[in-house]
């Protein structure tokens, strides 16, 4: 459990948001691009403005649905799905030297992984993977809510009898978004992109930790800018899942504690850290790793404890 096998899963983390970013950029100009290309060949135009009494809203909604079925959407939805199987490979690497002998830790991984597709709603095939409808992905991937703020201003452009000009320059802030707002794409998946792999990454270290026999583990990651106060007070300290299960949850609603709703699953420390939108990790360690970064760690009578 090397410090170069956790930088990897680490480096794959925090580099997924700027690739994602990339390539929803990408994306919303392809996207923006077929918008364009459906209104001029099938919107009508009266003295070169949009004529009233049309409703372009379904337009847009056939030109999504292409964009997932064939286009750039589909493209980012696979890429999503390669950095989830990336960062089981990764944990594999990491978490294998410490497993007892008989634990065959690539085939642990293998069923727990076809448990997390299975969650968000994924399913192998001889060809790949395919996306079950009406589960979670495809929820967000096609999601109505996406394209609102469009069809918005697709009925106001036909109400105002804007030419295509205008029409044009006023979608291209919307989709590609402007200096001071991200594009629609990246609004949207951004973050339940990030939050997916997340989750994925935790729940299955987290196992892979239970069946070792691991019960250790770092508060791993950065503090920056807006890193909320209970992190910048856990981070890089070494704690036993017996403490963030027994304590963490007592924080929730304090001033420097975790933050969490009332409408979301019970909070799992181990796994959601320091609650919504938290971007570290645990880092399962071995006992003797744990007591070399923290001296009040002691293993006695079989099991690590604090002193």
């Amino acid at each position: 459990m090397t410090d170069e096998k956790w930088n990897n899963i680490d480096r794959l983390l925090s580099e997924f948001d700027l690739r994602l970013s990339r390539r929803l950029s990408e994306a919303e100009k392809q996207l923006l691009s077929d918008l364009m290309d459906a209104i001029r060949s099938k919107a009508n135009f009266e003295g070169g403005r949009l004529s009233e009494g049309q409703d372009l809203t379904s337009l847009i909604d056939e030109v999504h649905r292409a964009f997932y079925r064939n286009g750039e959407g589909k493209a980012i939805l696979q890429f999503i799905i390669e950095s989830i199987i990336q960062s089981s490979v990764l944990n594999v690497e990491y978490y294998s030297p410490s497993a007892p002998s008989g634990i065959n830790v690539a085939k642990i991984s293998s069923s727990i992984e076809s448990k997390i597709f299975k969650s968000i709603g994924l399913e192998r095939t001889t060809k790949g993977f395919k996306v079950i409808s009406g589960g979670y992905l495809d929820s967000m991937v096609t999601s109505n809510d996406v394209l609102k703020t469009v069809k918005r201003e697709m009925v106001n452009a036909v109400f105002g009898k804007k030419d295509f000009k205008e029409l044009s320059k006023s979608l291209k802030t919307i989709v590609e978004g402007s200096p001071e707002s991200e594009g629609v794409l990246r609004k949207h998946y951004k973050t339940f992109a990030y939050d997916t792999l997340q989750q994925a990454n935790r729940v299955e270290a987290q196992e892979l930790a239970t069946t070792i026999g691991l019960t250790a583990f770092q508060y791993a990651g950065n503090v920056i800018d807006g890193t909320r106060c209970f992190c910048k007070e856990h981070v890089k300290k070494v704690y036993l899942k017996s403490e963030a299960e027994s304590q963490w949850p007592d924080t929730i609603g304090q001033k420097c504690g975790v933050i969490w709703s009332d409408n979301l699953p019970e909070y799992q420390p181990t796994k959601d850290l320091g609650g919504i939108n938290c971007r570290h990790q645990a880092r399962w360690i071995t006992n003797a790793q744990a007591m070399r970064l923290d001296s009040t760690l002691s293993f006695e009578r079989g099991k690590l404890i604090r002193k």
